[in-house]
């Protein structure tokens, strides 16, 4: 046995329920009212949505209120 060794799952995103949004020149938080999964990539558009945010929601114009865990 190693000490100190820990075994931690891989991070592959993340969800978020709100985005920053400028207004008068500040980049301000802005809530949402739907959860958004996004990989762990950035350009300069915000964060890249996750294939599995398209895989949750049944059609593009519906929100994703809910998230299924398995353990």
């Amino acid at each position: 046995m190693l000490k100190g060794l820990a075994l931690t799952p891989p991070v592959i995103g993340r969800i978020s329920i709100g985005k920053v949004v400028e207004k008068n020149g500040k980049r301000l938080p802005e809530k949402d009212d739907e959860f958004t999964i996004t990989s762990q990539v950035q350009n300069r558009d915000g964060w890249v949505n996750h294939p599995l945010d398209e895989q949750l929601r049944k059609d593009k114009s519906a929100k994703l209120r809910s998230i299924p865990v398995r353990l």
